[in-house]
């Protein structure tokens, strides 16, 4: 599987110059291959100054895990006084704007610990396929349904 996203990175590369792609990987970058953590620091710094585009990939990534590291990372930065923006600071998604719309496949209906912290104002919507069958088509009519949707952001 590795061999796979590091084929896919590199691959990415070209398509992400070109198109002024910011890519970020989100989640643990410690556990994975070192060829691996090579290529995603390499293609994050390629793209790190474009703006108009964002693609993240949440590789060993757990919501939970990036809480409890960005709660350590406070600590050890000898914060005493912890706010909103400290915690919002330390997250792997810093400089990502918090997903507007969710959407989860598989017929699941819950998030399975993705982005706790970042999806509380989020729109969900879950769909009862499987990624594979999720059709350009489909992705229309979710955002058609997104689009009549009046945000409250919690009020």
């Amino acid at each position: 599987m590795f061999d796979i996203i590091l084929k896919s990175c590199k691959k990415f590369r070209k398509e992400a110059s070109e198109n002024k792609i910011r890519f970020r990987h989100i989640g643990r970058k410690d556990r994975l291959p070192k060829k691996l953590i090579n290529e995603l620091e390499k293609l994050e710094g390629e793209t790190k100054e474009f703006k108009e585009f964002n693609v993240q990939l949440c590789l060993d990534y757990g919501g939970r895990d990036e809480i409890m590291r960005a709660v350590n990372k406070i600590i050890k930065a000898g914060v005493r006084v912890i706010k909103e923006e400290e915690i919002t600071n330390y997250l792997d998604t810093i400089e990502i704007p918090d997903p507007d719309l969710i959407i989860r496949t598989s017929g699941e209906n819950r998030l399975s610990g993705f982005m706790p912290y970042q999806s509380t104002y989020s729109e969900f919507y879950f769909a009862n396929i499987y990624f594979p069958d999720f059709t350009p088509k489909k992705f229309r009519k979710v955002l058609e349904d997104y689009s009549e949707r009046k945000r409250t952001f919690g009020k």
